[in-house]
Parts: C-alpha cells; sequence; structure tokens
C-alpha cells in the first residue's frame, strides 16, 4: 500500500525529471504521469497474488496457479484489446488492473473453497493499519505537493517524506513490519 500511495504522488515529478525534455512535453508527461499514477494501483494487487499463489505452492498445489495464470492471460490479452478501443492507452491500464484482480479474486475463492481461511484478525488489523498510515502519508504528499518547485526537488522532498511518514506512523500504530524495516536498514 505505501508503494502505491507514494507512486501516485511522485508519478508527475517523476515522470517530468527523467522523460520531459525535448520531444517529451507537457501534454506528452500528463499523460505518461496519469497512466504510470494507475498502474500505481497494480502494486498492493500483484503483491497479493504472489502471496497468494505461494501457499498453494506450500500445498504442493502447483497447477491452479498456473492455470489461474494462463487463462489470465489470454483474457488480458481480450480485456487490453477492448479497453485500449475505448479508453486509448488509459484502456491498457484499467485492463491489466482489471485481470490482476481477477487472478487475485480466483486464487482467493479456490483457497476459500478448500477450506483456507486466509484473513483472520491480526491481517485485518494489519490492513487497517497500513491503510491508515497510508492515509496520514497521502495527506502529507498532497499538502507538500502544493507548493511550487522543480519536479526534481519535488521527487527528492515527496519520496522523503512520503518514506519518512510512513515508518513514523507505522511506529506509532505499532504495525509489526517496521521492526523488521527497521532491521533492514541497520544491516
Amino acid at each position: 500500500l505505501p508503494a502505491m500511495v507514494g507512486m501516485m504522488f511522485v508519478s508527475t515529478p517523476l515522470v517530468a525529471t527523467f522523460l520531459g525534455s525535448g520531444a517529451f512535453d507537457a501534454a506528452a508527461i500528463q499523460r505518461t504521469s496519469v497512466t504510470l499514477m494507475l498502474f500505481a494501483l497494480v502494486i498492493p494487487l500483484e503483491s497479493v497474488q504472489h502471496i497468494l499463489a505461494r501457499v498453494f505452492y506450500a500445498q504442493h498445489n502447483t497447477t491452479t496457479p498456473a492455470v489461474i495464470s494462463i487463462v489470465a492471460a489470454i483474457l488480458n490479452v481480450a480485456v487490453c484489446i477492448m479497453a485500449v478501443r475505448w479508453f486509448d492507452l488509459l484502456g491498457l491500464v484499467l485492463g491489466f488492473i482489471t485481470t490482476t484482480l481477477v487472478i487475485d479474486l480466483a486464487l482467493v475463492w479456490k483457497l476459500n473453497r478448500a477450506g483456507q481461511q486466509l484473513f483472520d484478525r491480526s491481517v485485518w488489523e494489519l490492513i487497517i493499519k497500513s491503510s491508515l498510515a497510508c492515509a496520514v502519508m497521502a495527506l502529507a504528499l498532497w499538502a507538500i505537493g502544493l507548493f511550487a518547485a522543480s519536479y526534481l526537488v519535488q521527487l527528492l522532498v515527496l519520496s522523503g517524506t512520503g518514506i519518512l511518514c510512513y515508518m513514523a506512523m507505522s511506529y506509532l500504530l505499532r504495525i509489526p513490519e517496521y521492526k523488521q524495516l527497521l532491521g533492514l536498514i541497520k544491516r
């Protein structure tokens, strides 16, 4: 979730900093930024997908995620082709998001049918706390984004602020992954 929120807020300064020159004008920056912002929605969906697939792998079931992935790849092509006709480039993004969500839902459905309980109280608490931390992070990034600065300065300030804000909220909300993240930083 924090990667998604962060990417959504830095999409314009990121694209403008690295691509915004020459023939890549303001309209191209805007279009690419919106595309990247929407693609950021896939980050948590893809993350969940990999975790769900590993549940099957741990049960020595590689067939189910493989079949779902193959069917989803075919579905992805069809949905993206149709969506591009209606929404141009954004259709590609919307098709990909839709297909990724369908894969996640199919994996959850198969696990639920097998009697697997995926979301216990601790998982819901983590989702709620992480969502709250992301909401505070988004509010801080939005407020900082109101101040005009060069795209490079915006990129650096928004990135740093986002990381620090999410870490502070993780600490205050006692999100367990905070200690794991500190351990990685200390290495």
